[in-house]
């Protein structure tokens, strides 16, 4: 049985792709998403875009995308807008880097049922704040799917960081904190999601009232506050359950090992984030592989959000990476793994 797409929103203009669909995972789950930039006839590489947390949508331009030929995949993690919410609240991210890895296999079969050539379609990932973890986990998982990753002020896995809240704002401390129950962030989260329902933008004000957000990042949140807004209003209208979802999964072992990436892999961070401050990504790049870390970079002065300019950089780098042709054969073991799901 294959997987069935869904489009449930259209906002294309002429060859600029902006579309809403559904996913359904052979019958066991479904998958919202956002396809942004060039159409399934003109896209030269696929990228896996993992949001942030909460869901803010990836804040990629669509045109920028187009331009550059790629085609940009933006999945809701799991209990997030109508994505299927795990069967157990303390999900994995293997678990999500499953589901999203048989996104993007029904995403190179439709291409390649288009293109006869698409069997060597590109495929890379990235992943900011939050969903930095779940595009590391992707590349573990799939090195045969994906040949290139990045992150932007991303996470690190808790076990290889021992001070993970240091430099934190409190709120992300509380929020990561490992001796607070499940049942707390609960009701925590829930309390919050009733009040975007109420106020898409009732996180981003609170967000902003925060004395440690830098100056770049007030301007940088002042620019895509709406759209965001809008996203934590859909991703949430059903309730926090993605949220705390990711929260948990944060706070758990990840089961696997960032030295077992093989593909190249970009890092970005901002010297002023106190959101997932530097020194994650400082762990990230000490636990990879050095040959593989194509570049790492401290945005000096740059905060949180300013890892959504850095966007463009990265795609630009993805179109022209050094990498190994692979079979073409792949597309196949990615559609036939993903019917376990």
């Amino acid at each position: 049985m294959s997987t069935e797409t869904v489009i449930s929103e259209n906002r294309s203009v002429g060859d600029v792709t902006d579309q809403s669909v559904l996913y359904r995972l052979h019958g066991r789950a479904e998958v919202s998403a956002r396809i942004l930039g060039a159409s399934i006839d003109e896209a030269e590489r696929l990228v896996l875009y993992e949001q942030g947390t909460p869901n803010g949508g990836s804040l990629v331009d669509p045109e920028m995308a187009r331009d550059l030929g790629i085609r940009v995949i933006v999945p809701d993690r799991p209990g997030y807008g109508l994505s299927t919410p795990s069967r157990r609240i303390i999900r994995t991210i293997i678990g999500v880097a499953d589901r999203h890895a048989a996104v993007m296999g029904s995403e190179l079969v439709a291409v390649r049922g288009r293109r006869l050539w698409a069997g060597h379609m590109p495929v890379g990932v990235v992943g900011r704040s939050g969903g930095g973890l779940y595009a590391l986990g992707a590349l573990v998982r799939y090195p045969r799917l994906y040949d290139v990753g990045a992150t932007l002020c991303s996470l690190a896995p808790r076990d290889i960081l021992p001070d993970y809240t240091e430099g934190m704002t409190e709120d992300n401390k509380k929020a990561h904190d490992a001796a607070v129950p499940i049942e707390e962030l609960i009701q925590r989260y829930e309390g919050v999601a009733a009040q975007v329902r109420e106020d898409p933008l009732a996180i981003l004000k609170l967000v902003m009232t925060d004395p440690r957000l830098s100056h770049t990042d007030r301007v940088d949140l002042q620019r895509c506050m709406n759209e965001m807004g809008s996203e934590h209003a859909r991703t949430l209208a059903h309730g926090a359950r993605g949220w705390v979802e990711d929260i948990v999964a944060a706070k758990m072992p990840v089961g696997f090992k960032l030295r077992n990436i093989e593909q190249p892999v970009v890092v970005w961070h901002g010297t002023n984030d106190p959101f997932s401050p530097p020194s994650h990504s400082k762990a990230i790049v000490d636990a990879l592989d050095p040959k593989l870390v194509h570049d790492m970079t401290y945005a000096h002065g740059e905060g949180h959000f300013g890892g959504i300019g850095a966007v463009e950089g990265i795609f630009r780098w993805m179109q022209h990476p050094c990498r190994a042709e692979r079979s073409p054969s792949y597309v196949d073991r990615v559609a036939i793994r993903s019917r376990s799901l």
